[in-house]
């Protein structure tokens, strides 16, 4: 959720008085690249809290299964 708020709150790159950007001419794609290391991160964040959460409970449920 914080991920894609970061996402969509990213402003485009502006051009004030129709000047050429010097950096957005040498990087044009360097907003893609940003967005996507967020992405990535949060993506890479919510594995490991979520194998942090849910492994735990599987631990113990499987020492409760019935042995035969």
């Amino acid at each position: 959720m914080l991920t894609i708020w970061i996402w969509n709150h990213i402003p485009p790159r502006k051009n004030p008085d129709n000047e050429q950007p010097r950096f957005a001419n040498r990087h044009p794609r360097a907003t893609p690249a940003i967005k996507s290391v967020i992405l990535l991160a949060g993506l890479l964040l919510l594995t490991i809290l979520g194998s942090i959460t849910v492994f735990p409970h599987l631990e113990q449920m499987i020492y409760k299964l019935p042995t035969f």
